[in-house]
């Protein structure tokens, strides 16, 4: 238990998802490279799910290799996830997602997309998708939910 709120507590500081939206927040009206926009994602989403995945294995008693896998899959599954919401930012629906669909390129914000293309960010959406599943395959059936639910974030539209 002790490691595992530790675990929380170094997941949402400076270096977790505090540092993601300070990165976010300084970064505001500037352009930013594709290696800044992928440290804001790690560290606001990534590490967000990194904590619920690698608590959920500290308390099932999963070794330390397992709770690298864990983090490494939330990693990836973070990355894609913003990525896949910088997609949607352009090509949603804004009825669906509950906000106005261009706002990012309104507000003059670097995103993944608006650096690398629509195209190439919707590749890498698939790309870390998959990387997040390939993470998680040894743990065979008991990763059946996890490998869903990374799978319905390259098609979901809100």
């Amino acid at each position: 238990v002790i490691k595992a709120i530790s675990y929380l507590a170094s997941s949402a500081g400076k270096d977790g998802m505090i540092g993601g939206q300070v990165i976010d927040l300084e970064s505001e009206d500037k352009p930013r490279e594709i290696c800044l926009v992928l440290e804001m994602y790690k560290n606001k989403t990534g590490k967000l799910l990194a904590a619920a995945a690698s608590i959920g294995t500290i308390l099932a008693g999963g070794n330390d290799d397992e709770i690298a896998l864990a983090e490494d899959f939330a990693y990836n599954l973070g990355i894609a996830f913003q990525i896949k919401d910088d997609i949607l930012d352009i090509v949603g629906d804004s009825k669906l997602l509950g906000k106005p669909v261009g706002s990012d390129s309104k507000n003059e914000k670097s995103t993944y997309v608006s650096i690398v293309g629509l195209e190439k960010a919707k590749e890498d959406v698939k790309r870390y998708t998959d990387k997040a599943v390939s993470s998680i395959e040894r743990f065979n059936e008991k990763a059946k939910t996890l490998t869903s639910l990374a799978n319905y974030l390259i098609s979901r539209d809100y």
